[in-house]
């Protein structure tokens, strides 16, 4: 009897589960798809991978947002239509992931992030919220922490069994059935039991909570003495700049910020405790918190100002600055409110992060204009030549040429080379791979003995191929050093590389330290031939080679290496 029970619990379980969140299993089972097919051919469809981590947790936000609604047709009409504008969002990324840049990046994490949150604010659209609100999220992330455990142990069980299968019987099996079991585990099988406890209308309109005791315990006894510690500490140090009259350290902003933090999380975790008002420990925290740590934001506020003045604006110093103004606005209002609203902290948290991350005035956005208007100034809103590059960072004075300078990298590393390409006459493809070498400054920023060395071919000279049978395009990046052809594996070894061609078993090896030389710090003149290097088994053509050479030990360091590799 028990277990015809258990079993009709279960299928209960499912039919609601397939009654609440159609459209997030069906994203759920093309994501398991595609991660498959990527396993199997080691694609990288980056734009499909986001569009469907993203739209699972976008379509189970808005489906737990449209259960208040009796209209049918508006429970899935909604979702479909916010998962097709995102899905307009992700057609519109780079088409290789290599393209996306700092500012894009940041975007999508927040978006990303902003879609995980929605799914608790949607319990604050309710009578009693704020109770609803803190019942639903300690229910949720509990039932979200046992999805990942389960898994885990899904996946650990089985994979025991996969590796004693290979030990014992010799089976010799590879990492692909690992890899596609922990897209079982942890892409299909944690979020459907994940999606299937979380908990619906009726669980949430309870006024009585329960209020588990390793809450209470973490809370007040773990997390409140830390931040204790870390209070002291941070006055400790407000107290050394106030009689010093010293400005604070870059790291004090990112100490501060952790504080406050933790200090919300103390508040949430405790919020059963503040609405009893029965604990004096509980009741201090949620009054005086605010008073006590509203010092060091102007402490913070300092500290980011000090970092801007001296190191000019960029996405990550706005980002910290609008935290630091939020954390003045949220604990003011928590010091008014008695702490006794505290979904508003996530919700004009998750709000604010949304504005300004998105739309014209987002603070990517920003950033690239007033970096953008100060070279302008400095260029008179006149292009030059990239020639000429030097000669007019010379120009300038010391202050205007470091700001000048780190404006262009900034803008190159974030946001990628067509941002700067607007202020050349005659930027092109060749220029981005001279770009670094032209603008940084030897006195200040690097080594005077090294030097750079760099050839991008510009020829279109033949080139007899014809007694090499097979071939294979070979790039390498000093930052990512996967070649595209898992068949081929190299390592610089003592100014050669060294190159193996594992399915045929052949490995070629490249002298680079002559040619380098060569290269080191020469004219375009050089650029207008071929860079080939072969014997009888090999013929490896360059289309670039670029990085630096060392006199004082007579080696080289490459930055980057591409070409067709042709071999018998």
């Amino acid at each position: 009897m028990k277990l015809k029970i258990e079993i009709s619990t279960i299928f209960k379980k499912i039919k609601l589960l397939l009654k609440r969140f159609p459209i997030s299993i069906l994203l759920l089972f093309g994501l398991n798809i595609l991660m498959c097919y990527i396993i199997k051919t080691h694609d990288n469809p980056y734009r499909l991978i986001i569009f469907f981590f993203i739209s699972t947790v976008l379509s189970v936000s808005f489906s737990l947002l449209m259960e208040n609604f009796k209209k049918i047709i508006l429970k899935f009409l909604i979702p479909i239509v916010v998962i097709g504008l995102f899905g307009v969002y992700c057609y519109f990324l780079p088409e290789k992931s290599n393209d996306v840049h700092f500012e894009t990046g940041i975007q999508i994490a927040i978006i990303a992030g902003v879609s995980f949150f929605l799914i608790f604010i949607t319990s604050s659209f309710k009578k009693n919220s704020d109770l609803n609100f803190w019942n639903f999220t300690q229910k949720t992330v509990t039932q979200l922490f046992l999805a990942l455990i389960f898994g885990g142990i899904f996946m650990g069980g089985i994979s025991l069994a996969l590796f004693s299968i290979d030990t014992l019987f010799g089976a010799n099996i590879n990492d692909k059935p690992y890899q596609y079991l922990a897209c079982i585990c942890f892409l299909f099988f944690s979020p459907i039991y994940f999606l299937a406890n979380i908990p619906t209308n009726n669980d949430q309109n309870l006024e009585e909570i329960e209020f588990p005791k390793i809450w209470k315990i973490l809370g007040l006894y773990i997390l409140s003495p830390l931040l204790a510690l870390y209070i002291v500490i941070l006055y400790g140090y407000l107290f050394k700049i106030i009689f010093t009259w010293q400005l604070p350290n870059g790291w004090v902003s990112t100490l501060v910020s952790i504080l406050s933090i933790g200090g919300l999380f103390v508040i949430c975790l405790l919020f059963p405790l503040i609405i009893e008002k029965n604990n004096k420990l509980v009741n201090i925290i949620s009054k005086y918190l605010g008073i006590i740590i509203f010092p060091l934001f102007i402490l913070m506020s300092i500290g980011i100002f000090r970092r801007i003045s001296d190191y000019g604006i960029t996405i990550n110093r706005l980002y910290v600055l609008i935290l630091n103004i939020w954390f003045y606005g949220i604990y003011v209002y928590l010091f008014i409110s008695k702490s006794r609203h505290i979904k508003w902290i996530l919700f004009s948290f998750v709000a604010i992060t949304f504005i300004i991350s998105t739309g014209p005035w987002k603070i990517s956005n920003i950033v690239k204009y007033s970096l953008t208007s100060k070279l302008n100034s400095y260029l008179n809103n006149e292009k030059i030549n990239f020639s000429d590059t030097r000669s007019w960072l010379d120009n300038l004075d010391k202050k205007q040429k470091e700001n000048a300078i780190s404006s262009l990298r900034y803008l190159e590393d974030n946001y990628g080379s067509n941002s700067i390409q607007v202020f050349f006459a005659d930027f092109n493809e060749n220029s981005i791979y001279k770009f670094s070498d032209l603008i940084f400054d030897e006195a200040d920023s690097y080594d005077n003995s090294m030097k750079s060395f760099n050839f991008y071919k510009s020829s279109n000279n033949e080139i007899d191929i014809s007694k090499y049978t097979k071939f294979s395009y070979f790039e390498y990046y000093y930052y990512n050093s996967d070649n595209f052809d898992e068949n081929i594996k190299y390592k610089l070894i003592n100014n050669q590389l060294k190159i193996e061609i594992i399915n045929d078993k052949k490995i070629f090896s490249i002298p680079l330290l002559k040619t380098a030389k060569k290269f080191t710090n020469n004219s375009n003149d050089n650029q207008d031939t071929d860079l080939i290097f072969s014997n009888e088994n090999f013929l490896f053509l360059v289309e670039n080679f670029y990085g630096y050479y060392y006199p004082e030990n007579d080696s080289i360091s490459i930055s980057n290496l591409k070409g067709y590799l042709f071999y018998k």
